[in-house]
């Protein structure tokens, strides 16, 4: 299981700033490209792009931190924006006013509609511990902007649904009854970051505050369909848990362990050597190089096999995932930013 924080940046990674004009962000789709027309520059518009797509807030120092550029930088571009009533800035804690850090949240209809992202809910105000959720997400991404992220709702179904094959009733679903009375269902209701590899699919967990702690479980179990349709496609399982202190680092990656499959379940010998061999393999990106026919798909074929042959016999199994990671957000951790 490794480790990553934000004193690994992007920078050491490539070669080059996340925020620089040689970093391709394909995820976008060009969708920035419809900013460019609203009088934005190239890079300008795709920073709007990265923070309408993922959430909807960011803080200055994350803006300094993609383009390499100076806090007075960042601060002058924040003011553009609310001059121009493109966004509006307020405390991330609403009980220490001006004393907390400001948040910049981006709100111009323009901006979402060119996007076709008009009604999303990232264009409100949300709680302080959505906030919290929100800019963890929005860290790692920016950390890591040249991964395959599925940014939207229609991204992810399309995705899942289209490109994998997965079974609609596996997906993470919630219902809705409208003003007329009509039932409809949002996919994807947690909204949460999710990226894709050739053999892998990573899931982000932000643990703002101690509520997140609490929901882990029943966010892993409205997971596990989507999961196990994901494995039975010959994709590996990875899970991040976005933490805010060292301590919190250590415990969830006690947790993660938690979930890898556990050889006991395994029926005979050959079950049993196969997860206990291949489940060794504890970072993710190494995944990233087993073929279709190599040892990843033996794995899955065994871990599902196993489940299976479990919930016969217990009439439940644990879910579970191959490969989890931690990520440390330096610029949220308390010393930076006080709750």
């Amino acid at each position: 299981m490794s480790e990553r924080s934000a004193a690994t940046t992007s920078q050491g990674e490539r070669g080059v700033r996340p925020g620089s004009s040689q970093t391709t962000l394909s995820h976008l789709r060009d969708r920035d490209q419809e900013l460019v027309a609203l009088g934005w520059k190239k890079s300008l518009a795709r920073w709007l792009a990265l923070v309408a797509l993922h959430g909807g807030l960011f803080l200055r120092s994350q803006y300094a931190a993609f383009h390499g550029c100076s806090e007075a930088t960042a601060r002058r571009f924040v003011a553009r924006l609310i001059a121009g009533n493109w966004a509006r800035q307020f405390p991330i804690a609403d009980e220490r006013g001006g004393r907390s850090p400001l948040v910049c949240h981006l709100t111009a209809r323009a901006i979402y509609r060119e996007l076709d992202i008009e009604h999303t809910r990232y264009r409100r105000r949300t709680s302080e511990h959505n906030r919290w959720r929100r800019l963890r997400c929005f860290d790692y991404i920016i950390e890591h902007p040249t991964l395959n992220w599925l940014p939207t709702q229609q991204d992810k179904v399309e995705y899942f649904q289209e490109t994998l094959g997965v079974d609609t009733v596996s997906l993470p679903r919630q219902a809705y009854t409208a003003r007329d009375g009509t039932r409809t269902a949002r996919y994807f209701p947690a909204r949460l970051a999710i990226h894709t590899a050739r053999h892998l699919v990573t899931f982000l967990y932000p643990c703002a505050t101690g509520r997140d702690v609490i929901r882990w479980p029943y966010w892993v179990s409205s997971m596990d369909p989507l999961w196990a349709g994901i494995r039975a496609k010959g994709r590996a399982i990875h899970v991040v848990a976005l933490c805010r202190t060292n301590g919190q680092v250590r415990d969830m990656r006690r947790t993660l362990d938690g979930l890898r499959a556990p050889v006991e379940l395994a029926a005979n010998d050959r079950d049993r050597r196969h997860l206990t061999t291949l489940a060794a393999i504890r970072e993710p990106e190494h995944w990233h190089d087993f073929g279709n026919h190599g040892p990843l798909a033996e794995y899955l074929e065994t871990v599902n096999r196993v489940r299976r042959t479990a919930f016969a016999l217990h009439g439940t199994v644990s879910p579970i995932i191959e490969a989890g990671s931690t990520y440390l957000a330096r610029r949220l951790e308390p010393e930076s930013i006080t709750l």
